[in-house]
């Protein structure tokens, strides 16, 4: 399987080491220890959704000169990562980089960034092992179910169903990394990247953090998220799991050590037809909303690209199928369904491995 970091190797941005040049700036660079003692929160709107960034401060930045400049600089970065990554994959943009390669219609290779083929190869590698349950080409029958942005919601003729699955479909999008460039063989067909984009823009922001010497932090995007080092107090960084429910309580706690975990869930995003729920999470080998009861899957993993792509393929295939293959590729995932007697949960073992360390006080 591609390895998910290998996919952060080749970043556009190229950042100067800030908090380094602070030490040095500020008359910390001699002496400071490394040892951390105040929390600093930033935080954000970015790709319709809001992003925190929460890490120890050294001691030699707890002065508030020092610590403004400090706080100022990281902030700077951190914006500029974001819009770095937009300008790679929103399609909200029409001048990102996958907007551009939506718009051609050329049947031949076309070049793009090592970034943007090593993301749509990690997708493509899961679409494959998943049996097609991640594809990041199905957003014309998303749009057509009305999920789209001002979409109008509503159950779609069978006919307009299979002309939208005519215009998508994984095995018509093909991948190449040397050179880098990517293929459609239908003209139409689009590439949205939003199953993996927060997960993808999480770890962008952990690069940089530690590009800078912050070894303690909490990065999160729209739920997704990655932990490293201590939370402040010490011990490691704790991640409600929530209740299936727009409004719901914490299901479960995690503890995450150096890892990143992502949830998708069906719960906040559908409408009802005389009756009938339909989700916004779209199976896209039928063109249909799912129809099985599991409500949410969480996934943790060594980055948040592949916590984020696998927890939705896993959300997609329903209970059974999305349980047998965690297992087999020995996934961390924490499964909720509905029942008529109320929510029932279930793990693999590598999930519940997490708990358990966390009831031992694990470290």
């Amino acid at each position: 399987m591609i390895s998910a970091t290998k996919v952060l190797r080749d970043r556009r941005l190229s950042l100067i080491p800030l908090l380094s040049c602070l030490l040095l700036t500020l008359g910390g660079g001699s002496g400071c220890e490394r040892r951390v003692s105040s929390l600093e929160v930033l935080s954000g709107t970015t790709m319709g959704t809001t992003w925190t960034v929460k890490f120890q401060r050294p001691d030699c930045c707890n002065s508030g000169e020092a610590a403004t400049e400090l706080r100022s600089s990281i902030r700077a970065a951190l914006d500029a990562e974001l819009e770095a990554v937009n300008d790679l994959m929103s399609v909200f943009r029409r001048k990102s980089e996958i907007s551009r390669f939506n718009q051609s219609h050329d049947s031949g290779w076309i070049n793009v960034s090592r970034a943007l083929a090593e993301l749509v190869a990690y997708a493509q590698e899961v679409h494959r092992l998943s049996g097609g349950s991640l594809d990041v080409t199905i957003g014309p029958v998303i749009r057509l179910w009305g999920f789209g942005p001002g979409g109008a919601r509503r159950v779609p003729s069978e006919a307009e169903i299979a002309a939208a699955m005519a215009r998508s479909g994984g095995s018509r999008l093909e991948v190449r990394r040397n050179p880098p460039a990517l293929r459609k063989k239908v003209p139409e067909l689009e590439c949205n990247l939003s199953s993996l984009a927060k997960g993808y823009g999480v770890d962008r922001l952990s690069v940089l953090l530690e590009e800078q010497g912050i070894t303690d932090y909490l990065v999160e995007i729209g739920g997704e998220m990655r932990a490293r080092g201590e939370r402040h107090g010490g011990g490691p960084w704790h991640i409600g799991v929530m209740e299936p429910e727009a409004s719901g309580g914490l299901q479960r706690v995690i503890p995450l050590e150096n890892r990143s975990m992502a949830t998708s869930g069906d719960y906040q995003n559908y409408f009802e037809v005389g009756g009938i729920r339909y989700s916004h999470t779209m199976d896209p080998r039928t063109g249909r909303p799912v129809t099985h009861n599991l409500a949410s899957v969480t996934v943790v993993a060594d980055t948040c690209m592949e916590a984020d792509a696998w927890a939705t393929a896993l959300l997609v295939m329903g209970p059974l199928p999305a349980m047998a293959l965690a297992r087999e590729r020995k996934i961390p995932a924490f499964f909720i369904e509905r029942t008529v007697d109320g929510y029932r949960e279930f793990m693999t073992s590598a999930f519940r491995h997490l708990l358990e360390k966390n009831s031992e006080g694990g470290s």
